[in-house]
């Protein structure tokens, strides 16, 4: 029979929804959750509702754009500072925004392209991030690094000295 419906497929439990996210290799926002576990219009709804609790109890991390996390995960473009060199010379920088209450993670930063200065201790920079899928001994996650874009720091500390001269100030 042509009009007959199927039945709809069961609702997803919270560690099946993390595991799919987890296991993903592109983003993953609402849509493609309901996608792949066949929810119909009605499951869509109470989907959306679980995804904001699983939020607010920080079960789960709310990304760029529509697109979910785990918690204490990089966005792949973020802003990082350069934060020192660890023992084999290799630059580490750390994200600038970090807020959470997992570990900070490390970020092993590619070195520049030729013609273009090393980074230094405090540079700020617009980078590309990619997983390593490892921890380190503190149980950081690792991530690698490479440079999108450098940012200048937004204020320049002038100094000089101010003189009168007919009424007048001078710099």
């Amino acid at each position: 029979m042509a009009g007959r419906r199927k039945a709809p497929a069961p609702f997803p439990s919270d560690e099946e929804i993390l595991r799919f996210i987890h296991e993903s290799d592109t983003q993953v926002g609402k849509r493609e959750i309901a996608r792949a576990f066949r929810l119909d219009a009605q499951q869509k709804m109470l989907l959306k509702k679980r995804l904001r609790e699983m939020e607010l109890t920080g079960t789960l991390q709310r990304g760029r754009g529509k697109h979910f996390a785990e918690p204490g995960t990089l966005p792949s473009v973020s802003v990082v500072q350069v934060s020192g060199l660890d023992s084999d010379g290799d630059v580490i920088a750390k994200p600038v925004n970090w807020d959470h209450d997992t570990p900070m993670p490390v970020i092993y930063m590619k070195p520049e392209k030729p013609g273009h200065p090393a980074l230094g201790i405090g540079d700020r920079t617009l980078a590309k991030l990619s997983s390593l899928g490892d921890k380190n001994k503190d149980g950081a996650p690792l991530y690698e690094g490479s440079t999108i874009r450098r940012l200048t720091e937004t204020t320049a500390k002038v100094m000089g000295v101010l003189e009168t001269s007919s009424g007048h100030f001078r710099l």
